[in-house]
């Protein structure tokens, strides 16, 4: 069901206007007023290939702030988009919220009126109500617990995941649903929203926020972090939950080194949850969802951590045992022979009638060659035997070394050892006797 009620004559209209501009034309001036227009009621934008069509007063606002408003804005086929309207010109590639907003998922494309002052960008809806109208006295201490998990997991898997610092955290940039314990949270407003490069823990930029949320370090040392999105959501479960200040302590100590990451302020929150005993299907339902998580991630952590031992007792096995051509593959001394036989021959052409000579020399040139080609073989047939022959060599190995083998006697045996075992201590106490008398 589309959101905003647009008539296919207003469409039509809006169609043409814009294929009668050309594009510099509509860089210049991208919207059709509805003012401008006899028998429309919308006004319509066209940011990059799209054209959408603008909430008109009737159909009211999303939100109102220092930056601007939000409407609610919707395609032909009925998409519904969210259009912040502010003052301003196109944003450079290197504009960090820009840069943020594209790394967050978060960002469709802008558009400019230059002679009104006015940008237009056009970002994803999230439908639902800001957190601070919906909170009041008649929610139950759990469903504050699940608003507080849900706004957590929304920060950790939707800008922290992706490298992305919210910077600005509080209950006016959350928006959601409450239905029972079936409760949906999502962040909005990438205002102040910086990438954090990687390999990195923080990144220095100039101070804002909101009073009362912001991070210390940010006031005092201008320095950006995950921890000063901590100390914000903390603040947000004190002031806009009024959760328990023991659950938010950890979250805003004044030291970022000091203060709980976002998984273990996550992992407090579920298990508090479990505690409760009032808890519904959906509540269940989410803490099953993040305790397979958590046994995911081990799992993966422990199987890469097992690969990593397992290649490293490879390699120090094979670093220890000697190469098979090392022992095996001995180059045989074919120079060596090769000049015996040539002396062979000159030593018979000197000695004996010249066929004579040249029968001998070529015979033990083709004897040589023989014993080359054979000693081959033979090493390439010992090669294969011994690698087969070794792992089972050292199953043997470590067999005899787990298991020693003990020592037999036979029954004469044992009485000679007997008498060797008495001889032994018999001289021994005799030693000490011959001490002890001395030492009188």
């Amino acid at each position: 069901m589309p959101f905003l009620k647009v008539t296919a004559n207003e469409w039509k209209k809006a169609r043409e206007f814009f294929a009668r501009l050309t594009q510099k034309q509509i860089n210049k001036d991208p919207k059709l007023s509805r003012k401008s227009q006899n028998g429309t009621e919308h006004s319509f934008v066209k940011i990059n290939d799209r054209i959408v069509a603008l909430a008109n007063k009737k159909e009211g606002i999303l939100g109102k702030g220092g930056y601007g408003l939000a409407k609610i804005a919707q395609t032909q086929d009925g998409q519904p988009y969210t259009i912040k309207i502010e003052k301003g010109t196109l944003r450079k590639a290197n504009n960090t919220e820009l840069m943020a907003m594209k790394q967050a998922d978060y960002y469709h494309g802008e558009a400019a009126r230059g002679s009104k002052n006015k940008r237009y960008t056009l970002l994803p809806y999230i439908e639902g109500t800001e957190l601070k109208k919906l909170v009041n006295n008649k929610l139950s201490y759990t469903q504050k617990l699940i608003i507080a998990i849900k706004c957590c997991q929304a920060i950790q898997h939707d800008f922290h995941a992706k490298r992305v610092i919210h910077g600005d955290i509080k209950g006016r940039n959350f928006v959601g649903s409450i239905e029972n314990q079936n409760i949906q949270m999502k962040a909005i407003d990438l205002g102040y929203s910086l990438v954090l490069p990687e390999n990195t823990n923080n990144i220095t930029y100039r101070a804002r926020g909101t009073k009362g949320y912001t991070a210390p370090e940010i006031l005092s040392k201008r320095e950006y972090s995950f921890a000063s999105d901590v100390y914000a959501l903390g603040m947000t479960m004190r002031k806009s939950l009024r959760l328990p200040a023991i659950l938010s302590k950890p979250m805003i100590h004044t030291q970022s080194s000091k203060r709980c990451s976002l998984e273990k302020a996550i992992a407090t929150l579920i298990h508090k949850l479990k505690s409760r005993g009032d808890l519904q299907k959906p509540a269940i339902q989410l803490i099953t969802t993040w305790e397979n998580e958590q046994n995911s991630r081990q799992g993966k952590l422990k199987s890469a951590h097992v690969n990593k031992g397992k290649r490293s007792n490879a390699q120090h096995e094979t670093a220890q045992r000697p190469s098979i051509n090392q022992n095996t593959n001995r180059k045989f001394p074919v120079k060596l022979l090769m000049g015996s036989c040539f002396a062979i021959l000159i030593a018979g052409c000197a000695l004996l009638p010249l066929s004579q000579g040249l029968i001998l020399g070529f015979t033990g040139c083709l004897l040589g060659l023989v014993v080359n080609s054979t000693h081959q073989k033979w090493s390439t047939i010992s090669a294969k035997i011994a690698a087969t022959a070794t792992p089972a060599l050292d199953q043997e190995k470590n067999e005899a070394n787990e298991h020693p083998p003990q020592k037999h006697f036979l029954p004469h045996q044992k009485i000679v050892r007997k008498r060797e075992m008495h001889h032994t201590h018999t001289t021994a106490s005799t030693k000490k006797k011959t001490r002890r008398t001395i030492g009188r």
